[in-house]
């Protein structure tokens, strides 16, 4: 695995993390937090799993706006 790979894994792993402790922090439901990120119940599932890597800008920016905070915060370690 390459350094890019490896930084790219954290950086899906740590969002993966921000996302469920963004929604569990402002005590959300699962289909609420889909619901502000513009997805289905289903995708968001996957996403909290690590089971869908490729997320659109789409959701990392409306995520963003709904908590007030940057888009590369998303993807900090603990955010």
């Amino acid at each position: 695995m390459t350094e890019i790979e490896k930084q790219n894994e954290i950086q899906i792993n740590n969002f993966m993390n921000n996302i469920v402790g963004l929604r569990e922090k402002h005590n959300l439901t699962k289909k609420q937090m889909a619901e502000i990120c513009g997805i289905s119940l289903y995708s968001l599932r996957k996403i909290e799993k690590g089971e869908l890597p490729n997320v659109s800008c789409e959701i990392v920016i409306n995520l963003a706006r709904y908590f007030n905070i940057s888009a590369s915060d998303l993807f900090l370690d603990n955010l």
